[in-house]
């Protein structure tokens, strides 16, 4: 079905939150997100840790573990392996949610599911204390209530404390996303169109259109949520003006793309919960003045043009041009809007972009990617929009052969010319910018200008 209406055959919630279908990690670092997560599982939600204290006593976990033996050894003693198999299996569903991006969204609610196999398997524990017991001395036939009901207990104990949390996160909801979606549906016009990355209570309660910008139910934008914000970004400047947000109703820092957050409205800050993405919502108008600002160098020559660009962080730009990615790439993708940079390229200042926006990836040790040119023009450069926390030196190279190096100021972002061998462009040409001095540097973008 995925495949028929929305051209791809996983899920929106897939794309956004299943590691093993995550562009940004690759065998080593899926394989220690894998078992960071299952250690996080068996050492703490299931043992009544910091995520599940509100649900489960302190020591659940050796009480499942021994439940595990206890319900092979009732399997063994009564003939009924198919039970057995039923129940673990299901207790081992509890891994699935292993292989989430993460598994303790909205107070865990993925394992959940997978909680009654651990009950089934406290009783067959209980069962089997007590007909040792029973083996021991007959008298002892109370074990089995004795220690189902201490079982029972711990858990009732715990059922004030979870029951408290469940009204508090009522609560925090009603005070934040409720609100603002009344609000929004008070203060904000009929045919606004609102960014959210939380839809529910927002889309209900405002009565308003909204664009989910983490994908879950707006078609086509998961894949730039998991990209990174500098691919959202980088996006949003394709998309038709229709289609965008006209308002944002969001966590700033789940946003994390500045550049299109306007003036703010009004917010909603609640502490004392556990529920919601952050302490503050706020109401943005949005704004898109800058998309396109950061397309073209800030200098041009008479009569230069551009042959080819590689715009770092758009998704397709990178995927035309073989743009090397590291893993984990969507934590340093990044949006920023800064004054336009200092330039060493020949040409003119363009004075109407006294501001840029623009997409980059940060702390890169290399940049490789493959240009495009139909035919050698008489010369050629590279411009280069990069920047670095403390200083680099940068070597160019064109097809293997080196083209020259530059120096990258400390601070913010700059654009360097280099000249390049223009017989060597004609065609895919391969093109990398390594870092030979310096921790790293931020790459943004690269054009190939000439006449």
């Amino acid at each position: 079905m995925n495949q028929l209406f929305a051209g791809h055959p996983t899920s929106s919630t897939t794309t956004v939150k299943w590691l093993l279908g995550n562009p940004n990690y690759d065998g080593p670092t899926l394989r220690d997100a894998l078992l960071q997560n299952i250690r996080l599982l068996v050492t703490d939600v299931l043992d009544g840790g910091q995520w599940t204290a509100v649900f489960l006593p302190e020591g659940s976990a050796a009480v499942i573990a021994l439940g595990a033996v206890a319900l092979a050894v009732a399997a063994h003693r009564r003939g009924r392996p198919a039970h057995a198999a039923i129940v673990a299996a299901l207790a081992l569903g509890a891994l699935l949610p292993c292989t989430y991006l993460s598994f303790l969204w909205n107070r865990v609610r993925y394992v959940w599911p997978f909680a009654p196999a651990w009950l089934v398997m406290a009783a067959c524990l209980a069962r089997e204390l007590g007909d040792a017991a029973q083996r021991v001395r007959r008298s002892l036939h109370y074990v089995t209530p004795l220690v189902a009901g201490a079982f029972a207990g711990a858990l009732a104990a715990r059922l004030p404390w979870a029951i408290h949390d469940l009204a508090n996160s009522a609560r925090a909801i009603d005070r934040q996303q409720v609100w603002l979606g009344r609000w929004a549906a008070q203060h904000l016009p009929e045919g606004a169109r609102i960014g959210v990355n939380d839809t529910g209570a927002l889309a209900y309660f405002s009565g308003r259109r909204t664009f989910d910008v983490v994908g879950l139910t707006t078609e086509g934008e998961a894949r730039y949520w998991v990209a990174g914000a500098g691919s959202r970004f980088e996006h949003y400047e394709k998309l038709p003006p229709e289609r965008r947000p006209t308002h944002f109703i969001v966590y700033p820092h789940w946003m994390a793309c500045a550049p299109v957050l306007g003036r703010e409205l009004v917010d909603a800050t609640v502490e004392d919960q556990a529920i919601l993405g952050g302490t503050t919502m706020i109401v943005y108008e949005a704004r898109w003045d800058l998309l396109g600002s950061g397309a073209l160098p800030v200098r041009s020559a008479p009569g230069e043009r551009i042959l080819d660009e590689v715009d770092v962080s758009d998704l397709e730009s990178e995927a035309a041009h073989g743009y090397a990615l590291e893993p984990l790439a969507d934590q340093r993708n990044v949006a920023v809007a800064l004054a336009a940079p200092e330039s060493d390229a020949p040409g003119e200042v363009d004075r109407a972009r006294a501001e840029i926006a623009d997409g980059g990836r940060y702390y890169r040790a290399a940049d490789r990617f493959v240009v495009h040119v139909d035919a050698p023009p008489a010369e050629a450069r590279l411009v280069m929009r990069v920047a670095s926390d403390d200083g680099a030196e940068l070597a160019i190279s064109v097809a293997g052969e080196e083209a020259g190096t530059v120096e990258v100021p400390a601070g913010t972002w700059v654009e360097r010319a280099v000249a390049l061998p223009a017989a060597r462009l004609a065609g895919a040409t391969p093109i990398a910018i390594t870092l030979r001095r310096g921790a790293g540097f931020h790459a943004f973008h690269y054009w190939i200008v000439g006449r």
